[in-house]
């Protein structure tokens, strides 16, 4: 028999894709990451008002 496990959401992060490939775009739901191609310009850190890692994630999948 499998234990069920409860899971508590902690974050939820939404980004958008369009196009394709190298040639696409992708774009949180925030619009703090906006990307073209496969490259993204995301800062972090205290003082950056750069994205979230949870939707740069989201993003490049």
């Amino acid at each position: 028999m499998i234990d069920s496990m409860s899971i508590d959401v902690i974050y939820t992060a939404e980004s958008t894709a369009s196009g394709g490939g190298r040639d696409g775009q992708v774009r949180s739901s925030d619009t703090r990451i906006e990307a073209s191609g496969v490259t993204a310009q995301v800062g972090f850190g205290k003082d950056d008002d750069g994205g979230n890692i949870d939707v740069t994630l989201t993003a490049k999948v």
